[in-house]
């Protein structure tokens, strides 16, 4: 938040968010593992209580700028072709 006073406020905030199962089956594939095991669910379970710590501040901080900067939402639980397929809906230009 310190970049907002040297930068200001940005046009949009991307808040990008994904289940639990479908975080446990990237852990998997990415570690090349068949289930999350339990030390695996205490590594999963910090990196969500440190997500949560940073991402709840951050994103009530610039809901204050309604007129200002969007927050949008995306869940990241399709597919990487759906979930590019959103972004580009979002952000590409528009031709009428």
């Amino acid at each position: 938040m310190a970049l907002v006073g040297k930068f200001g406020v940005p046009e949009f905030v991307l808040n990008l968010t994904a289940t639990k199962e479908t975080i446990g089956a990237r852990f998997c594939a990415k570690n090349e593992k068949d289930a999350v095991g339990e030390d695996d669910e205490a590594e999963l379970a910090g990196y969500v209580e440190a997500d949560t710590a940073l991402r709840g501040p951050l994103i009530e901080h610039f809901k204050k700028f309604p007129g200002r900067c969007n927050v949008i939402d995306l869940s990241t639980d399709t597919s990487l072709e759906t979930t590019t397929g959103a972004l580009r809906q979002r952000f590409q230009p528009k031709i009428i």
